[in-house]
Formats: C-alpha cells, structure tokens, sequence
C-alpha cells in the first residue's frame, strides 16, 4: 500500500539522511489495521474487525437497526401489496416509505406526505 520513492536529489537526500527515520515499518502496520470501504463514491477508512470493540459494537448496531429497516419494508410490501421502496433523505423524515399512488393505506398506520 505504501512505496518509499528513492530521493532523486543527491544533495537533498545528504541533508535529510539522518533527520528522518525510516517510516515504513509504522506505514506498513497502520496499513494492516484499517480496511477500505466504498460509501457514496468515497473510500474510507475503518479499523479491522476486533481492532476496536465499541467501533466493532457500533457497526453491529448499524447492520442490526439496517436489517431491521430491511423488515419493516417487506412487512409494508406484503400490507400493500406493491412495490415499496426505501427513500433516505436529510428532510424532517430520515426513511421515507416510497408507494405508489394507486396504493390505499390506513392513515392512522403511517404519516403520508406527497411531492407536489
């Protein structure tokens, strides 16, 4: 992952010779506590399973209130009996339930909203 690149400046490695130490060696061990992810287009950083426990704890969580998520959507698609579909905005609702207009739905079960 990480390459030390030879200094091409005979003058410039004689001066900074001896006032760096090698890195590599700490490079290489970060290296080997952190995995890369994709989210959104972007990598990022985490550390390896069993690295850091509440780290480890809080992702469980995360996929647990996920899959719990991933539930409650196939329970709204078998109620409706539509193709449902999870909306994430940054909005007052977090998940929004995405149905079709043709679908009737009890009122006092969810919060209905539309798009004009």
């Amino acid at each position: 992952m990480f390459v030390k690149l030879p200094i091409k400046s005979k003058r410039l490695a004689q001066l900074t010779g001896e006032l760096f130490p090698d890195y590599m060696p700490i490079l290489a061990e970060f290296g080997e506590m952190i995995v890369w992810k994709e989210a959104r287009g972007h990598r990022i950083p985490e550390p390896v399973l069993g690295l850091d426990p509440e780290f480890d704890q809080c992702n469980e969580d995360v996929n647990r209130a996920k899959a719990d998520l991933d539930g409650y959507l196939e329970s709204v698609k078998k109620l409706t009996s539509s193709e449902a579909k999870y909306i994430f905005t940054s909005k007052k609702f977090r998940y929004e339930i995405e149905l079709p207009s043709k679908v009737e739905v009890d009122e006092g079960e969810f919060i209905l909203t539309s798009k004009v």
